[in-house]
């Protein structure tokens, strides 16, 4: 397994000012997301790869030994992206061909803001998927669905619905066990057993029920967590201190030989997710399950 950072982690950042911190903890995977792109001309939208300064980008990675394990797609998240299904799959195609550009074997997308509800309805979601999925096949791209608190990938069932349908070589998943978690989910054992034959990717991150009393940073306070526990929020912490079981979580990827990359994601302040992050990859190195 390799380690890898989720880009999104200090949000919107240009390279120039992420690089140097993956740098600094040693990370040489990266998930890249087009709002750390440079623009070329007037920018469509923050997550697209349209008139976004490519060549630098890959000059930049490049220079610092930096590989692109994922190419990210933010539509999903952007409820006025998804009205439009049309510009949807033109920016979705975009991504994939973004992704070949980076020699970058995979695009992580999100169907949030297409409808929050947490009933699967594969037929809403087909008609911004399937000309994606084709561009994915020919270019030897694997489109990863991500699951969501919010969404129709708030459980398991649903994911496995969605991939079973689509039923593609290029249509896989990216297993977040703390979204899981949100959701009311048991994302270990339950959900991973359940999706380990489609999981190409991960997120891994920790949490806890937000308390006032002992979650000291507002900028640390998560989404709001849904289904059983509506109305909570979630607090981010550090891989060893939350709820979530990530050391029997890593041990069973190890035993299953998965070889992909393990992403740390987290969302606060820049300081924060730099010594947040730098400790959670310390926290994986000391496995011993991960390539150098």
């Amino acid at each position: 397994m390799k380690i890898g950072l989720n880009l999104d982690a200090f949000r919107d950042e240009p390279l120039e000012s992420v690089i140097p911190e993956c740098l600094k903890m040693g990370i040489k995977n990266v998930e890249l997301w087009a709002s750390n792109l440079d623009n070329l001309g007037e920018p469509t939208h923050k997550w697209s790869y349209f008139n976004k300064d490519l060549a630098k980008a890959k000059e930049q990675l490049d220079d610092a030994g930096l590989k692109v394990c994922i190419t990210s797609f933010g539509f999903g998240l952007d409820y006025k992206c998804c009205q439009n299904v049309e510009r949807f799959k033109k920016e979705l195609i975009k991504t994939i061909e973004t992704a070949k550009y980076f020699d970058c074997p995979y695009v992580i997308h999100h169907i949030r803001d297409i409808v929050r509800k947490y009933n699967a309805d594969v037929e809403l979601v087909r008609p911004y998927w399937e000309e994606p999925i084709k561009k994915a096949e020919e270019l030897g791209v694997t489109l990863l669905l991500e699951n969501e608190p919010m969404d129709m990938t708030c459980c398991p069932e649903n994911m496995l619905l969605f991939l079973k349908t689509f039923d593609s070589p290029n249509f896989k998943c990216n297993f977040d066990a703390a979204n899981y978690y949100l959701a009311c989910n048991e994302p270990f054992p339950y959900a991973y057993e359940m999706l380990k034959p489609y999981i190409k990717h991960v997120h891994i991150k920790n949490m806890m029920r937000y308390n006032y009393k002992y979650c000291p940073s507002k900028t640390l306070i998560g989404l709001d967590m849904t289904r059983n526990y509506e109305g909570q929020q979630a607090y981010r912490v550090r891989l060893a201190d939350g709820v979530l079981n990530n050391e029997g979580f890593l041990k069973a990827l190890h035993r299953d030989g998965f070889d992909g990359v393990v992403s740390l994601e987290n969302h606060g302040t820049h300081q924060e997710m730099f010594d947040m992050c730098s400790a959670d990859a310390d926290y994986l190195r000391a496995t011993g399950f991960f390539e150098e």
